[in-house]
Order: structure tokens, then sequence, then C-alpha cells
């Protein structure tokens, strides 16, 4: 197998509370970059939405792909960057039930502070390490809003033409052996074009992975959740 980029995607709330929009400039485009340089992602505006793009020693991994929600209480589709601050950190853990029990790991941070056109906040953290990269959306408590809703995502991952996959299912709920699906026990298709459609129409189970020719490969799941 050739080189492999993780990307990985969460949203979750924050406790702040945030009221007026600041006086601050509008940042056009932000991106961080491995600890070795050779993975780079750039977030750019796109006449009101952000976008992001993910490059790989020069070989484009990811092409524009959008960032955004819409929530029970506002639209977080249209943003534009206020700041963007990055930070390298080294992040350390340990687990007893994998192959390698102490993990040290380097990456960069950056954090974009963002703002809708109805001056409600959201920031998009972004972490990169030599081999992957990982974002999540960072909500701002409004008001009195206890909770939040998100009724579209609009989160994607574009990739570049003649990229093939190698994809799981998801299957219709309460079908199968005593009605126990979906299990994720689908069967995998193997360098499937793009276009193929799900077999029971309802998209496809994490983890995702995608072959992009002679550049590499791109897996992309989830991290993070409750």
């Amino acid at each position: 197998m050739k080189r492999s980029i993780l990307l990985l995607a969460a949203a979750f709330l924050a406790a702040a509370c945030v009221s007026e929009a600041p006086e601050a400039p509008v940042v056009t485009a932000a991106g961080i970059a491995s600890p070795d340089g050779r993975l780079n992602v750039t977030v750019l505006n796109n006449d009101g939405s952000l976008e992001y793009k993910v490059e790989y020693d020069g070989q484009i991994m990811m092409t524009p792909s959008p960032l955004g929600f819409i929530a029970n209480y506002g639209d977080f589709s249209k943003l534009r960057i206020l700041k963007a601050e990055t930070d390298p950190k080294t992040y350390e853990y340990t687990l007893d039930r994998i192959k390698t029990s102490s993990v040290s790991k380097e990456y960069n941070g950056a954090l974009l502070e963002c703002m809708t056109p109805d001056s409600l906040y959201v920031t998009i953290e972004l972490r990169a390490s030599n081999n992957d990269f990982a974002f999540r959306y960072v909500v701002p408590k409004a008001g009195e809003t206890g909770s939040i809703r998100v009724m579209d995502e609009l989160t994607g991952f574009a990739f570049p033409e003649g990229t093939t996959t190698f994809l799981t299912p998801q299957s219709d709920a309460m079908i199968g052996w005593k009605r126990t699906k979906p299990s994720y026990e689908e069967y995998y298709g193997f360098d499937a074009p793009m276009s193929e459609e799900s077999q029971y129409g309802h998209g496809y189970t994490f983890p995702c992975l995608f072959h992009v020719g002679d550049a590499g490969w791109v897996l992309v799941s989830e991290t993070g959740v409750d």
C-alpha cells in the first residue's frame, strides 16, 4: 500500500457564550502543515463559504471540499474567518489494548474563529500530523440555547477525478438475521468508481477508503465523538 492520509471529522458543543461581533479583518485563506512539511491543509473563502483542500508531497489528495452545517437555530453554511491561530503540540496517551501502549504524537494545530452573516460564531479546529489530518466544529452556546440539533450536514470530501473506492454500504434497518442489521458487516466493494451508488440507498459506513491514483490513499473516518 502506498502512503496513507487519515482524515477525521467530528462535531461537539462548547460552553462559551459570545454576543457582539468584533471589529476584525476577514481572513481570506488559512492553513497548516504537518511537522515534516509534507502534508498541507488550506482553508479558503469561496464567495462567502469556506472550503478546504489537502495536499501531500505536492499531490492533490482532496480537492476543495465544503465546510459548514445548518443547525436548528442558525445557518452555519456561510462563514468568514475572523482570526486564525496556529499552535504546534505533542499529544501523549496510553492504551492497554493496542500494539503500542504508549503513544507520543506531534501535530500542528490551528483555530479558525469564524462568523456567519447573522453574527453566529463557530471555531473550526484543525490538526495535522505527519500522515493524518483532523478537524471539528466547536460551537459556542448562543443565548439560552441548551443544545444544538444539526439539521443539515454540509461538510464534504471531494476527490480528484479517477479516484476509486473501497466502501461498505449502510444497510436497511431491522433486516437480516434476527433483524439485527445494520450490523456494519456488509461486503466491501473493491476499486469501485466514485459514481457507484450505495446498495441500499443509505450511503456508506465509516471508515471509507479511497484510492487517489498514483498519488496514494485516503482513509476517511470519525473520531472524538461522545
